[in-house]
């Protein structure tokens, strides 16, 4: 812990132990396939670059 709030710049979460870093690295890569699924849904829901413009 001493080492990773001595980088510049410290990180923001760290993950102590290797069954916390696998278990949050799962849960992200879950999360993420989940995310990457829906991407055309997820990009259709924009506003048309015109309208977004003019509002």
């Amino acid at each position: 812990v001493i080492t990773a709030m001595s980088q510049d710049p410290p990180p923001r979460r760290l993950v102590l132990g290797n069954s916390g870093y696998d278990a949050v690295v799962d849960a992200l890569e879950k999360t993420l396939a989940d995310v990457l699924a829906d991407e055309s849904l997820s990009r259709s829901a924009d506003f048309p670059a015109q309208r977004a413009r003019s509002a």
